[in-house]
């Protein structure tokens, strides 16, 4: 089908994203209410995307790059214990934010190679972060997921609106993100006690 005159299938993912920032959820993007959006039928879409399933997987494309990009911005200039915690800070932010793209992000499917690549793009902050520590690759990996699974549990019992005493979700997570530096600096400690102990 050719493609419908002054529409791109990149406005068509752009459109997708207006419509996973009002939904909230990447599965609740359909191709009746993009197309509306674009005052278009329905049908003309298929000019630029294959079907619902590949909008939904260019929405978690853009939505992972965009991450990347947000937490590569805080990481600049910083390092170690600074950057860590900017980056943190960041992931925190993108997920209230923008609750639809940080749904595409955790919705995706790992299985697919771009999708892959595009997540492996979203650690690279935190690995830039950890080169101010000497630390095993393994270790490296053991922490990025601890603090993103950890950030991650906290936007999800914010929203589902888990807390109900006065302290604020940014004060715990302030003091999250010191539990996880001072966890980082004894893993670090001790690689180097082992690093200098000639029978290790």
């Amino acid at each position: 089908m050719p493609a419908s005159s002054g529409i791109s299938r990149a406005r068509v993912i752009e459109t997708g994203i207006e419509v996973l920032e009002t939904h909230r959820r990447v599965s609740d993007v359909g191709l009746r209410e993009v197309a509306e959006r674009l005052n278009l039928r329905t049908q003309s879409l298929y000019a630029h995307v294959e079907g619902v399933e590949d909008l939904r997987r260019a929405l978690a494309l853009e939505a992972l790059s965009r991450l990347s990009a947000h937490l590569l911005v805080e990481v600049g200039g910083r390092a170690g214990r600074d950057a860590i915690s900017s980056i943190a800070r960041a992931y925190y932010a993108f997920a209230m934010e923008h609750p639809g793209l940080y749904d595409a992000v955790i919705s995706v499917r790992r299985t697919d190679p771009a999708i892959n690549a595009a997540s492996d793009d979203v650690t690279r902050a935190m690995r830039l972060a950890f080169r101010a520590y000497d630390l095993d690759p393994v270790i490296v990996i053991r922490w990025n997921r601890i603090v993103f699974a950890g950030v991650h549990g906290l936007v999800g019992l914010v929203n589902d609106e888990v807390f109900t005493t006065a302290d604020s979700p940014v004060a715990a997570l302030e003091r999250m993100i010191r539990a996880f530096l001072d966890g980082i600096e004894l893993d670090a400690a001790a690689s180097r006690e082992n690093q200098d102990d000639p029978a290790s």
